[in-house]
């Protein structure tokens, strides 16, 4: 999405329209994926377990 500072000032969105705040789950979600894919890809003791 490309913003517009003409249409928008400031944030150069429509905050009515766009919303969504990621927050500190999604940090810990992908710190998480990152870890089980690793762990998948080295074959370490029961990857056969961690869905794909």
């Amino acid at each position: 999405m490309v913003p517009d500072y003409a249409r928008f000032p400031g944030s150069g969105r429509s905050v009515k329209d766009t919303y969504g705040e990621v927050g500190l789950a999604a940090h810990w979600v992908k710190r998480l994926l990152h870890f089980l894919f690793i762990y998948k890809a080295k074959a370490l003791p029961g990857w056969f377990l961690i869905p794909e």
